[in-house]
């Protein structure tokens, strides 16, 4: 939903570097932080992260701990000889979450140097629909009124077609109308003083309906 209002007057620290075969297990990650980018908020999100034993005895996985029921590891390789390599399968969902989100886990072993590393994952998930701004204003005298507009972007992130439906204002002092772009992927809705045109202030709200069942209403 789009609010609105008008103004007339009149007139992750790495680990130290561990030498091949050290004495006892010894483990080493070919990375310690993963990036997802941008994603959109439906679905599972999926990697792998990749470890060696360096040392000359059994490493052993004894657990991964997680800072968010959010993010689960999968079957982990809980018992890697000396010079082989295991995996940390990490699954993240990304349901009803937006913005910045960094999870860290946990991986508890009996490296007697590093019993704890931790893991860093790094994601921003964006809405299924993205709106240029959620805000905007009309100001001026009554005289210009009528020429004063503003517009915000409506963007589809995602591979479906987006469907709107016309624009509704709870406030009648302003007009509302949807403007096609790229049909199914970018919108532009276009809002202006409807008339006749009086002094004052006015706040109204613009929504609009949509097909997505994420995103049902803007």
């Amino acid at each position: 939903m789009l609010l609105l209002a008008a103004t007339f007057l009149t007139s992750a620290s790495a680990q130290p570097s561990v030498a091949s075969f050290a004495s006892g297990p010894s483990i080493r990650f070919a990375e310690e932080q993963y990036d997802f980018g941008r994603q959109p908020t439906t679905g599972v999100l999926h990697h792998d992260f990749v470890f060696t034993n360096l040392g000359d005895e059994v490493l052993e996985i004894t657990n991964v701990e997680t800072s968010c029921d959010c993010t689960t590891p999968g079957p982990w390789s809980r018992q890697v000889s000396p010079g082989a390599t295991g995996v940390i399968p990490l699954q993240l969902d990304s349901h009803n979450r937006l913005g910045f989100v960094q999870q860290i886990l946990g991986v508890m072993c009996n490296d007697r140097q590093h019993q704890r590393v931790p893991l860093f994952v790094h994601v921003e998930f964006i809405p299924d629909i993205q709106l240029s701004s959620d805000y905007a204003l009309l100001q001026g005298t009554v005289e210009t009124a009528a020429s004063a507009r503003a517009s915000v972007i409506i963007t589809n992130t995602r591979p479906e077609p987006l469907y709107l439906k016309p624009p509704v204002s709870t406030n009648e002092a302003f007009a509302a109308t949807l403007q096609t772009n790229r049909a199914g992927q970018e919108y532009t809705l276009n809002v202006r003083l409807a008339e006749p045109i009086s002094a004052g202030t006015f706040q109204g709200i613009v929504a609009v309906a949509t097909a997505n069942s994420n995103q049902p209403l803007i």
